[in-house]
């Protein structure tokens, strides 16, 4: 029975010194943006910003993308500050006609959290710019987001 005491107090110790991994735990991402600006000969910056809020810490993620083929572009995954975090916004379907996809990646806890954005939340703007229109996401900009084990 000592033994056993002894053992799980180890465990015990070793985990907290870990961090605390959060299974199905629920992080909060708040001031999702994202807009695109159309440039010469076909470009296309795409800026993304958003907060994740864990029980435990929160990070700022903003990145900037020149890649084309969609209404808003997309972001391999790129880091947050702190950096323990990092974000990717990819394409769904043909050009991105079926929405996009939003996952966020905490390195130390290794969980994931995966957020699908409707197509019909990423609008066209009025404006013309260099020929063609920008794109905005038109979405919630906060909502909860369950987390994954990697």
């Amino acid at each position: 029975m000592k033994t056993f005491i002894i053992a799980a107090a180890c465990f015990l110790g070793y985990s907290a010194a870990q961090g605390s991994i959060e299974k199905d735990a629920e992080w909060t991402v708040s001031g999702l943006s994202a807009s695109s600006l159309p440039g010469p000969q076909g470009s296309l910056t795409t800026h993304y910003s958003f907060t994740v809020t864990t029980s435990t810490q929160s990070a700022q993620c903003d990145a900037t993308s020149n890649q084309t083929g969609a209404p808003l572009g997309s972001l391999p995954e790129t880091a947050c500050d702190p950096d323990t975090f990092s974000f990717s916004w990819t394409p769904k379907g043909d050009a991105g006609s079926d929405g996009a996809t939003l996952e966020i990646w905490d390195s130390v806890t290794e969980q994931f959290a995966t957020h699908d954005i409707p197509a019909d939340e990423i609008h066209q703007q009025p404006e013309f710019v260099l020929g063609s229109h920008p794109y905005v996401y038109n979405g919630p900009s906060d909502f909860i987001v369950e987390t994954q084990l990697d």
